[in-house]
């Protein structure tokens, strides 16, 4: 957990597997579920906008977690998830 907008902890919980639950928009909790290329993925309960997967330049997200407080946690109970399997489309 962080409350100083520590970007080790996204980290931690990016490469676990298990994603972050990160304050974005003010006072609102979202969960950090992955990191495309240069993109934040975001998944939320449809607040502020979030309904389903939200893509975001991660410098873009880094500066306004932190600018929101910079809070994140990560729960490291239990196992984490399997991979996400990956697609091939043949066409």
């Amino acid at each position: 957990m962080t409350d100083r907008g520590d970007e080790q902890i996204l980290q931690l919980g990016l490469s676990t597997r298990r994603g972050c639950g990160v304050t974005w928009g003010g006072e609102h909790c979202v969960n950090l579920i992955g990191k495309v290329g240069d993109q934040a993925v975001l998944m939320g309960n449809g607040q502020r906008g979030i309904r389903e997967f939200h893509y975001q330049p991660w410098q873009e997200f880094l500066a306004e977690w932190r600018r929101s407080g910079g809070w994140a946690f990560v729960i490291m109970s239990g196992e984490p998830p399997p991979p996400t399997p990956t697609v091939v489309v043949k066409t």
